[in-house]
């Protein structure tokens, strides 16, 4: 005999066994039912469904409510009437996702109370933590950064001071999701990538010190978010210059001492040429020790009447100023405001390292989380090249008008700031790497640096504003930089300044070759200067320009006849050369 039930028969002896509890597991796994509040199932995180699994009476009504799309809407509901072990069809589950399920055990029999049961399922989110971090070198090799944890936010750790370049390596605790790489160091655009394998970041380069690198990591659901920094501090050297300084002024200038000067400094002392012409007045050798430095003045060849010179161990800033010649016309000394801006910029070369010295007592401390008044950061840019340079600027009251350029080392980086037509060029392994570029306003009228106050109001000038600020960040050990004035780079080619400092470093002990390169650099200039058949870089420039004139004029319908220009330019020449030392 039968009987229906919602259209489905069941056999009526089930009505005489007495009910089975209901067994329930989700994915093969048993899970204990309860009546009151429900129980909860996590789901795996690489999950992306599931499975149910049921038994019971035979004959027992099962319904299932809760089991639809995303969310589990209550209005999606099976019937079972159960015969055997039971498998629903595999459900979707969703990152981050909980879903209800209300399921209603109706046991067969009279009088058989049902019972109704909660099972709150959720689907694990995935962690955006990042497990592991990998270092990559120059030659592609990784290695795994040791001690980092998941919980960590921030890890700093070092590479040696010749490790220029690197890429990071990430990996995710848990499966997909995304990581960006965020930070200014990085070239190229961010990433973003599954985190279930590695996520590789552009090249970074490595500046000396501390580099933080930011890493910004999402789970695959977007319900955690998380932000590492990496601090990737590159061991850094103290590097300083060994330099000397020579300056021989043009024939007819020699009497007032040129219009050229220049300035050399360090920690503990200062050199400058005015200095130098007020203590060597006579013709005689003379040296001194002061201060780390010796300066000499004499003969330096039978047709040169005098010149000066000074060599300065552990300098950290150079500088050369060339005075404008037209002041003469004026009646003003041309080479007062030149020698007068120099001394400036040592005084506020040492003003600075005094106020370093005050603001941290501790050397190497760092104060307010680097922030604060005192920060390193805010230290160096106090010292950096144009920063000098303003400051000299506005202290100067000289009448009169100069191009300077001056060369600031500290660590492992060069500052420099650029104003007229006097250049540095940095050589390394029997290579120019740079050059500076001169700033003019027509052919042979440099831009020129002037006191703020007390010149012709008619005449206009150029201020630190207009300054060329270059930064090089990779100076070492061997770098070989020389800084001259218009009257020696006028006189010597490039090629002639390589072969001329290649001579010397095979010739001379590391510790002579300032010195001697200086005196063989300015010897060969001098020499050029007082040519008047061959080329050099201003006769090659002079006639550009005579024919650039000639064909202007020709295409205003004059007839031009044109000479061009030969041999050296006669000027001062100044030559300051810094060899990079630790």
């Amino acid at each position: 005999r039968l009987s229906k039930i919602s259209g489905i028969s069941r056999p009526v002896r089930a009505l005489l066994s007495p009910p089975l509890p209901l067994q329930f597991a989700v994915d093969g796994k048993p899970v204990d039912l309860e009546e009151e509040d429900g129980i909860d199932v996590d789901v795996d995180p690489t999950a992306s469904s599931i499975s149910f699994r049921f038994s019971g009476s035979n004959g027992a009504i099962l319904r299932v409510a809760g089991l639809g799309g995303k969310g589990g809407e209550e209005t999606s509901t099976l019937i079972y009437v159960l015969s055997k072990t039971q498998t629903l069809a595999r459900i979707p589950v969703f990152p981050g996702e909980k879903r209800r399920l209300t399921i209603t055990y109706s046991p067969p029999g009279p009088g058989v109370k049902s019972q109704r049961f909660y099972i709150n399922v959720r689907r694990i989110s995935n962690t955006a933590a990042i497990q592991q971090v990998a270092l990559g070198n120059s030659t592609e090799e990784y290695e795994l950064i040791p001690g980092f944890t998941p919980e960590q936010s921030r890890y700093s750790f070092s590479v040696p001071q010749d490790f220029r370049s690197m890429t990071l390596l990430v990996k995710a605790a848990g499966a997909g999701g995304s990581v960006s790489f965020g930070d200014s160091l990085f070239t190229g655009s961010k990433k973003s990538v599954s985190l279930d394998r590695w996520a590789t970041s552009d090249r970074i380069v490595l500046a000396p010190g501390p580099n933080n690198i930011k890493i910004n990591t999402v789970s695959e659901d977007r319900m955690e978010r998380r932000t590492y920094t990496i601090r990737v501090v590159r061991e850094s050297k103290h590097l300083v210059m060994n330099t000397a300084a020579m300056m021989l002024p043009k024939r007819d200038k020699i009497l007032k001492g040129g219009e050229d000067a220049f300035a050399i400094a360090g920690p503990s002392f200062r050199v400058t040429s005015g200095e130098l012409l007020l203590q060597n007045k006579s013709m005689t050798v003379k040296s001194s020790s002061t201060n780390g430095s010796r300066s000499v003045q004499r003969n330096f060849l039978d047709f040169r009447e005098a010149s000066v010179m000074t060599a300065s161990p552990r300098a950290s800033l150079i500088a050369v100023s060339d005075g404008v010649s037209a002041w003469d016309a004026l009646g003003v000394d041309s080479g007062a405001y030149s020698r007068e801006l120099m001394e400036r910029l040592c005084d506020t070369y040492m003003a600075a390292e005094d106020e370093d010295q005050s603001a941290n007592p501790s050397e190497g401390s760092v104060q307010n989380g680097g922030s604060g008044p005192s920060s390193p950061r805010k230290q160096r840019a106090s010292r950096t090249a144009l920063s000098l340079l303003s400051r000299a600027w506005k202290g100067a009251k000289t009448v009169g008008s100069a191009t300077a350029t001056l060369v600031r080392l500290e660590d492992t980086a060069l500052s420099a700031a650029v104003v007229g037509d006097s250049q540095f060029v940095v050589i390394r392994d029997d290579k120019i790497i740079y050059t500076s570029p001169v700033q003019e306003i027509a052919f042979n009228t440099p831009y020129q640096l002037a006191a703020p106050d007390g010149n012709p109001s008619h005449l206009e000038f150029q201020s630190p504003k207009d300054a060329r600020k270059i930064t090089l960040r990779d100076m070492r050990e061997g770098d070989v930089v020389i800084l001259g004035t218009d009257g020696f780079f006028d006189n010597l080619f490039p090629e002639d300044i390589k072969r001329i400092t290649r001579d010397v470093l095979k010739k001379e002990p590391i510790e002579n070759v300032p010195a001697a390169l200086t005196e063989a650099l300015l010897e060969e200039s001098f020499k050029v200067s007082e040519k008047i058949t061959g080329n050099s870089p201003w006769a090659k420039e002079a006639s550009r320009e005579v024919k650039k004139e000639a064909a202007r004029l020709r295409r205003a319908g004059e007839d031009v006849e044109y000479e061009l220009a030969f041999g050296g330019k006669p000027d001062d020449i100044t030559v300051v050369v810094g060899v990079v030392t630790n």
